[in-house]
């Protein structure tokens, strides 16, 4: 059973005007239609077991492996084994998105009182109050839309984590879900989303989803069912464990901090990381000693974290500014450019706030566009505070 576009309302409401699109690469028409299209297309791959279709845009020296891509096959069809499995996993990715459409998050804000910059969790309040409000969602068993909210109860963002954009503390609300079966239907839902992340700029395939992205996914998911599953690690200690896997593959065990600008970037090899390395080096005393308090905060009681919302978008648009000037220092440029503004805005949020506990979420979607032409970003930021959320704006 294939989900049948004229079944699904929500895709015509992601193709309207009035969306609240990623701030990552340059917006196009239809932008998050063409992402959540890619996503669907990109399941079907998988369950034909269409290798070449769902790596054809990637190149020969990061494609994804046949051994990976089996790997991942695997997964999944031990998870959608019936066909009304794999209907609510495309219904899933429909409505993925919901929490970027204006109308529906004015629907919610303004009948439930909700205030956050957070779509995920405007979906997810909104699904739970009103399923009627997603014809798609509406449409499902109680069994599949329990399996649904049971994830996004969680509020939790695999691809924040995959790229070390969020803290340590940001595992502690997968606690709340309770079976394994709804841990890999969110965690599916999650790989193919952003697998499809990109289907606005090439669609055939994914260009996210290549070896090392299958590779880093899986660490990760490995240490939350560690977390969840086996209940072996604390959040921190599953935070730790993926971030040494990543330490390990790009050659730079001696700084947490210079592995963590390697995941946000998404470099590919030892040498890209060690230009990132060499960068970190050259920043400002004050701008390092920032990063290296924030960027190694837990987030738990009393060391407060600030998760900023698209950094990895902010750096990876610089890059791409910069690379089309000179690819051979554009991580260098990226990392010296970019690396103060976000420490700026760490600032910035610390000095504005009192923040007592936890993690403090700063919606960086402006500082992000800026990005894309660097040399032109704005030198200070207005904060807007939205419920218990920060918005940063030119």
């Amino acid at each position: 059973m294939k989900l049948d576009i004229g079944n699904a309302p929500e895709l015509e409401w992601l193709k309207a005007d009035s969306i609240n699109g990623t701030p990552e690469g340059a917006d196009v028409i239809g932008k998050e239609f063409k992402r959540t299209w890619c996503s669907i297309e990109l399941l079907d791959d998988v369950l034909n077991d269409d290798y070449e279709a769902f790596s054809a845009c990637q190149p020969d020296d990061t494609r994804i492996t046949r051994e990976s891509f089996n790997e991942l096959r695997d997964w999944v069809c031990s998870v959608l084994e019936t066909q009304e499995d794999m209907y609510a996993m495309r219904a899933y990715l429909v409505i993925n998105d919901l929490g970027k459409v204006k109308d529906f998050v004015e629907k919610i804000t303004s009948n439930l009182g909700v205030e956050t910059v957070d779509h995920d969790k405007i979906l997810y309040e909104g699904l739970k109050a009103h399923p009627e409000y997603s014809p798609t969602f509406n449409s499902l068993s109680t069994v599949y839309q329990d399996l649904i909210l049971e994830g996004l109860s969680t509020n939790f963002n695999m691809g924040q984590y995959v790229q070390c954009e969020c803290l340590p503390e940001s595992l502690s609300p997968l606690y709340l879900i309770n079976s394994e079966e709804a841990l890999n239907f969110y965690m599916i839902h999650v790989l193919f989303d952003i697998a499809g992340a990109a289907g606005h700029v090439n669609s055939n395939g994914s260009l996210i989803c290549n070896d090392l992205y299958w590779k880093k996914f899986s660490w990760a998911l490995d240490t939350i069912y560690g977390l969840v599953i086996k209940d072996i690690y604390t959040p921190l200690q599953a935070y730790v464990v993926y971030l040494k896997h990543t330490m390990d593959y790009y050659g730079v065990s001696n700084s947490y901090v210079v592995a963590k600008l390697c995941n946000m970037i998404s470099v590919s090899t030892k040498e890209e990381a060690h230009e990132i390395e060499e960068a970190n080096n050259e920043l400002d005393p004050k701008v390092k000693e920032v990063l290296n308090k924030e960027l190694m905060a837990t987030g738990h009681c009393s060391n407060t974290g600030i998760l900023l919302y698209y950094a990895p978008a902010t750096f990876r648009n610089a890059l791409g500014y910069y690379k089309k000037i000179n690819p051979k220092t554009a991580i260098k440029n990226t990392v010296l450019k970019i690396a103060p503004v976000i420490a700026s805005i760490f600032e910035q949020i610390r000095d504005t706030y009192s923040i007592e506990s936890g993690v403090t979420t700063a919606f960086i979607a402006e500082v992000a566009k800026a990005a894309m032409n660097p040399e032109q970003m704005p030198s200070t930021w207005k904060l807007i505070k939205v419920g218990d959320d920060i918005r940063v704006e030119c």
